[in-house]
């Protein structure tokens, strides 16, 4: 029975205010409609729990065969939707049977405005023209799977569409999300019979799944005005991708024309016609075509145009983070997957989600070049995407990152060692494990007779002590030698007698000379 409520209705503007705790409801093939509804005694109809529900209700569906051609009435409110929950996604089928005359019955036709109807399985037969027909407005269809309506009859005006939002009631703000449509009317194409079909204005049009489809995978049309069509995969539709717009003489509850319509981040490959058309007399101002990936192969990682593939994208798509971001574009896609994985999102239904580390970067190795300086290199790390940067580690803590495969660490103790390992990282964060660890020791600050030295900075070499001897050549930053003699203090320099390892030789001033210490072999 229904809950408990309190109802007021006025006689002059047909108010109806409910209060009360909302309640759960369950339905399963095993129940039976004078039951109590609850999880223990389910009911056995959707139609029967129709008649039970109010806003803010919901209702659990078991898994498992229910007949389709039905009609819900009840009403949720802005806040408090009735909504209707597969258990099990695409696991409670609205089923039909028949190939008898066409009528205009869905397998499920909703009345009640805000209601959800989320993670059914719709498959029909040749007596529905719709899967999911909505009619009510702030009606929000999601994560269904709409099939095989409409396969066993000829092309009529008619029409029909697996999922449509009906303007018969004057309803408006009816989203369309994460469905997967195929196959819906005759396999020889029909221009009237299409994937999803919206014919009300303000909804969201997003992540949807279309293919196979006799006319268009997605038609705007009769009271079609501020809708966003957002990162759609449609693929394979046997009259075209996706128009909008009206005729005329086809407005049914409003006066103005089509406009203000977006169309962005959307799929359209391998249709009859794979464009985004506006169409007809009644085109109107605003409309949004963009960021969309018009005829060019996605790289899908197995597509097979008649379904059963694998529509995700593969590493190098031109669809990977391609896409616009902006308010309207959702925040989840087909799967759940966070948008955007890249610094913009990708175009489609999938969101690209790289999860596959680099490899563990190799053959590092660690030189210790002065007493405060160790110089770092390895061999390259390779990713499915591709490398962003390195990670490095002293002594197991992070201390810096490096673009390519080189660091050097600077400001260290002198005669001290120094443990280094390295990671690799990708653009979506992926980090590979630690590389083996490598160390170096850094030499000793003082310069001595037999010890190693590097020049920093352009260098005049001179034939003794002092600057007013005579000037034998110069060597240039980063020159190698060892120190032979000295020291020598004249003109307020410390001076070295140096033997360089190329070059002229002679005295040089200590300031620009570095102590190097290079170890035979790393230490660790």
């Amino acid at each position: 029975m229904k809950k408990l409520s309190i109802v007021l209705v006025t006689a002059f503007f047909g108010l109806q205010v409910t209060s009360g705790v909302a309640a759960t409801y369950y339905v399963s093939p095993s129940g039976n409609d004078s039951n109590s509804g609850t999880q223990a005694s389910p009911f056995r109809t959707i139609t029967h729990t129709d008649s039970v529900v109010v806003p803010g209700d919901t209702v659990h569906v078991a898994p498992g065969s229910y007949a389709g051609a039905f009609i819900t009435y009840t009403n949720g409110a802005s806040g408090s939707p009735v909504t209707y929950i597969s258990d099990t996604k695409w696991g409670a089928i609205i089923q039909g049977s028949g190939t008898g005359n066409l009528n205009y019955t869905a397998g499920w036709e909703i009345h009640g405005q805000y209601n959800i109807i989320d993670g059914f399985q719709v498959a029909g037969a040749g007596v529905w023209r719709f899967g999911l027909y909505a009619l009510g407005t702030g009606d929000i269809l999601r994560n269904n799977h709409v099939h095989d309506i409409m396969q066993q009859v000829g092309c009529d005006s008619g029409g029909g569409a697996g999922i449509e939002s009906g303007d018969y009631y004057n309803a408006d703000h009816i989203d369309i999300i994460a469905n997967l449509v195929h196959d819906i009317g005759p396999t020889g194409g029909c221009a009237y019979i299409h994937g999803i079909y919206v014919t009300v204005p303000y909804g969201n049009i997003d992540n949807n799944n279309v293919y196979a489809n006799a006319g268009y995978g997605i038609h705007l049309w009769h009271d079609d005005r501020n809708e966003n069509v957002i990162n759609n995969t449609v693929f394979n539709n046997r009259t075209g991708g996706a128009i909008f717009g009206a005729d005329t003489s086809d407005l049914d509850h409003q006066s103005t024309c089509e406009h203000d319509d977006i169309f962005a981040n959307n799929i359209m490959y391998n249709n009859a016609n794979d464009t985004i058309q506006a169409v007809g007399d009644c085109i109107g101002t605003g409309n949004i075509v963009t960021n969309n990936l018009i005829s060019t192969n996605p790289l899908f990682v197995n597509y097979i145009s008649t379904g059963r593939g694998n529509y995700h994208l593969l590493p190098g798509s031109p669809a990977i983070g391609a896409g616009i971001i902006a308010p309207y574009v959702p925040a989840k896609d087909f799967d759940g997957v966070a948008r955007p994985q890249e610094t913009a999102p990708s175009i489609g239904a999938y969101e690209y989600s790289n999860t596959t580390p680099p490899s563990v970067p190799t053959n590092l190795a660690a030189s210790a070049i002065s007493s405060s300086q160790i110089n770092l290199t390895w061999t390259v790390s390779t990713d499915n995407v591709g490398v962003t940067g390195y990670n490095v580690f002293r002594n197991g803590i992070k201390v810096g990152t490096s673009a390519t495969n080189s660091y050097s660490d600077t400001g260290l103790q002198a005669s001290t060692v120094y443990s280094y390992s390295i990671s690799a990282y990708d653009a979506a964060q992926n980090n590979s494990a630690q590389s083996s660890a490598k160390s170096a020791i850094t030499a000793t600050s003082a310069l001595v007779i037999g010890a190693r030295v590097q020049i920093t900075a352009n260098l005049n070499v001179r034939s003794n002590a002092s600057i007013t001897a005579s000037k034998l050549g110069f060597q240039a930053t980063g020159a190698l030698g060892t120190i032979t003699g000295g020291p020598i203090t004249a003109n307020g320099y410390t001076w070295w007698n140096i033997n360089y390892d190329t070059g002229v030789d002679g005295w040089s001033i200590a300031p620009y000379l570095s102590n190097v210490y290079a170890l035979s072999s790393p230490l660790g």
